[in-house]
């Protein structure tokens, strides 16, 4: 019907293959399927309503044009790939009940300035390359960070205490990010997780247990670091940073490698 193909009773909505600029689904759509509107580049609206109970994977992957969008109440999870590469969304409104943003579900949204999470979401690696996203206060339900690299504007990012590990990779090459805390009940900094960033200081909680290899390779600005718990902290975790203060409890001990200043370390940026 009109370029778009459904099943038998209008429930789902299987493939849009006709160029659309606005379209509302029909209000007998339960289930877009996924790829449905797969690089309708010049798709500039697209009107949800409230008793869509599912959008696939990549549903609106590669939709250019496409600048504002409403999440329906009844829909509780965001998949893979949704909205990756709509590098003209600028304005995306989520609600409270939604649980999980997937994995790339808005990667490349280049528009993207700003975003306010769902209170109950607690699974989040949606984020990379929104290269506006300027500030994300990541909610207390969230217990792993993940999905934030290459997003080279960011400047600020808050964290709750429900927050129990920053995964590998998940800041990489976020070289503005200038602000972020560090809460109470945080165990783990995964690989990479900071490499580089913009911050001049960190404080450390007691609950951190391992900071992994490399965590804050090349920092330029970072000077000083606090821990209030004595975490294992893996190699050249803080190499290559210009650190003149350190506080730590007295039996803390670091490697050989963890600060190391030697150049020919930087083989260890391309092992990925």
């Amino acid at each position: 019907k009109d370029g778009v193909l459904y099943s038998k009773d209008m429930s789902r909505l299987i493939y849009c293959w006709q160029e659309k600029e606005h379209f509302t689904i029909p209000q007998s759509v339960k289930v877009i399927e996924p790829f449905a509107f797969c690089l309708q580049k010049r798709l500039r609206n697209i009107e949800l309503h409230n008793d869509i109970v599912s959008i696939g994977d990549a549903a609106f992957m590669g939709c250019e044009a496409l600048e504002h969008i409403v999440i329906p109440r009844s829909v509780m999870e965001i998949e893979s790939d949704t909205f990756d590469g709509c590098i003209s969304l600028k304005r995306v409104e989520l609600h409270d009940e939604i649980t999980q943003i997937g994995r790339n579900a808005f990667r490349h949204c280049e528009a993207l300035q700003d975003i306010i999470l769902p209170r109950n979401l607690n699974y989040l690696n949606g984020f990379e390359c929104c290269y506006s996203l300027h500030e994300i206060d990541i909610p207390s339900s969230v217990k792993k960070i993940d999905g934030f690299m290459f997003c080279n504007n960011l400047r600020k990012v808050i964290l709750h205490s429900g927050v129990r590990e920053i995964r590998d990779y998940a800041f990489r090459f976020c070289e503005r990010l200038a602000t972020i805390n560090f809460p109470e009940g945080l165990e783990t900094i995964g690989v990479r997780a900071f490499y580089p960033s913009n911050m001049v200081r960190a404080v450390f909680p007691n609950s951190l247990k391992r900071i992994e290899a490399e965590a804050f390779y090349h920092n330029e600005r970072l000077l000083y670091i606090k821990f209030l718990s004595n975490a294992s902290v893996g190699d050249c975790a803080f190499a290559r940073c210009p650190i003149i203060r350190i506080k730590k409890p007295d039996d803390m001990v670091f490697g050989d490698k963890v600060f190391v200043q030697d150049t020919s370390y930087d083989k260890f940026a391309f092992w990925d």
